[in-house]
């Protein structure tokens, strides 16, 4: 039963194959006659401005995209040719960036700055509290501590003061 099928197929197959394209719609021999009379041509030019009226809308659309596309990439990044550079902080969003960087980076240089008073008001105290014991080895001990830290004359102006 295959072979009958097979043979069958390839026999249909051969005579379409040879028979030309005169059974394509799409065959150069395929001239419809156009009747302007009964308007043929009519119909065609009403079907034409729909297809162009559906164009039109499909490129309005495109082209709210890219507006929308080239406004969502102006806010990251300066397009402009005319510089030599890229802009990264441009627009509201740039702003809102910078202003939190600079925040924390103004946070991080005061938390900075007030624990190192607290360190120099703390060194003091205690360099007036073993300035208050009057034991030299105790003040000996401290400045070797300190050259060791390579703080030797800080420690000896708090302790000599």
């Amino acid at each position: 039963m295959f072979k009958k099928f097979s043979f069958a197929l390839i026999i249909s197959l051969s005579i379409l194959a040879t028979s030309g394209c005169k059974f394509s719609p799409l065959s150069p021999n395929n001239n419809p006659n156009i009747n302007n009379g009964s308007g043929d041509i009519g119909d065609i030019k009403n079907n034409q401005n729909g297809i162009l009226a559906d164009i039109a809308a499909i490129r309005k659309e495109l082209d709210v995209v890219a507006r929308d596309v080239e406004n969502l990439q102006s806010g990251f990044v300066n397009s402009n040719t005319k510089n030599t550079g890229v802009t990264l902080f441009q627009g509201d969003g740039g702003l809102i960036v910078g202003l939190v960087v600079f925040s924390l980076l103004m946070f991080l240089i005061y938390d900075y700055r007030k624990k190192a008073l607290d360190y120099k008001k703390t060194a003091e105290v205690m360099g007036e509290e073993i300035k208050a014991l009057h034991s030299k080895e105790l003040e000996e001990s401290v400045l070797l501590s300190a050259m060791g830290a390579k703080v030797e004359e800080k420690a000896y102006k708090i302790l000599k003061s």
